[in-house]
């Protein structure tokens, strides 16, 4: 092949990746402004504009906590995997995680292998452990998530006011929990039997990679490999029952917070509502981050303001403005930072090329 063949084949694999920008990007703003119109925008507008700037502050100042509980999770991970990475810099790569997972479709399912290499870059790492450690501070987060939800839920359920939205929200959440289990057990059970069968099927998918120029396809014997190395760094955690349930902790600390700038968001715009409700809520409302668009934006907004109106009784533009503050304060902004993160690291040297 020549090098203008080369050339043009990139060119290809550029445009593909833009088309596939531009079209999350247009499934968000067919999301955003649908919501807008179901809501009303001059109802949704005056809402926002009741909450006082001070009080967005606040809501700002809560948003840094889980950040920093869940990069002490982060860095209990990295310890136990051997990496000495400092605490600061265990906040600020789970601070870009969270940017990496909002620009993304499919939320942390995307995300995820882009922090990895990021992880990578920033600690020297190799990739398989990078993944393990993101991957399992991401899945500790949302399990914790889950777990508050269903605490709520018994305590709502035991506290005799559940009506009909509770009880459909109390068996989807626990449905939820018990297919994750199950999934998880599964797949933890035939670890090995599922790395053999991934990686024959990933190098069939990748065998016409060997047709293009300047690439060859990796065979089935390195997916294997890469695979048993994030197996064997899954293991290691799994050695140290004391550590992960400190990391679980931190994580449930950090998802109570979390509920609380939904609950203070709430009260910013004159709406009472019980903080086990929040918390009820927020679980159900993170099924929009599987949606095909950046960090699920717009879906995630929508199933959050459906789940208040339906369990609350509010209207729907405090429900919708409650969402976009929570979604502001919680994701977007802390986000922004995220990605000021990740253009530092990657526009400075790699631990690799600093060593």
């Amino acid at each position: 092949m020549t090098e203008s063949n080369s050339v043009s084949i990139c060119s290809l694999n550029i445009r593909n990746r833009w088309s596939q920008i531009l079209g999350c990007i247009f499934i968000s703003i067919i999301f955003a402004v649908g919501y807008t119109w179901l809501i009303g925008p001059s109802a949704l507008w005056q809402a926002l504009t009741s909450v006082s700037s001070w009080q967005f502050g606040f809501l700002l100042l809560i948003s840094i906590v889980p950040m920093i509980l869940w990069g002490s999770g982060f860095y209990v991970i990295l310890r136990r995997l051997g990496h000495e990475g400092s605490f600061v810099v265990s906040i600020l790569l789970m601070n870009a995680s969270g940017f990496l997972n909002t620009i993304t479709p499919f939320g942390q399912l995307g995300g995820n292998p882009p922090a990895a290499l990021l992880i990578k870059r920033a600690l020297g790492t190799d990739f398989e452990t990078a993944l393990a450690a993101i991957g399992v501070i991401n899945a500790t987060n949302r399990l914790a998530s889950l777990f508050l939800g269903f605490l709520a839920a018994s305590y709502l359920g035991w506290q005799l006011v559940v009506e009909r939205a509770f009880n459909t929200a109390i068996f989807t959440l626990t449905g939820v929990i018990v297919a994750a289990v199950f999934a998880v057990g599964f797949l933890w059970q035939y670890r090995y039997m599922f790395v053999d069968y991934s990686s024959w099927v990933l190098s069939i998918i990748s065998k016409p990679l060997d047709y293009l120029p300047r690439i060859t396809a990796p065979s089935q014997q390195r997916f294997q490999q890469h695979g048993v190395q994030f197996i064997e760094a899954l293991e290691l955690l799994a050695t140290a029952p004391a550590q992960l349930a400190l990391v679980f902790g931190l994580c449930m600390a950090g998802q109570i917070f979390i509920a609380g700038i939904l609950w203070t968001a709430l009260t910013a715009l004159g709406a009472e509502s019980l903080f086990v409700t929040v918390l009820l809520v927020i679980p159900i409302a993170k099924l929009g981050a599987v949606a095909p668009t950046p960090g699920g934006l717009g879906a995630a907004e929508t199933i959050l303001t459906g789940a208040l109106v339906t369990m609350t009784g509010m209207s729907s533009a405090v429900a919708g403005a409650a969402a976009l503050l929570y979604r502001a304060s919680a994701f977007w902004i802390p986000a922004l930072s995220g990605g000021f993160i990740t253009a530092w690291y990657l526009t400075h040297k790699s631990a690799s090329q600093k060593t």
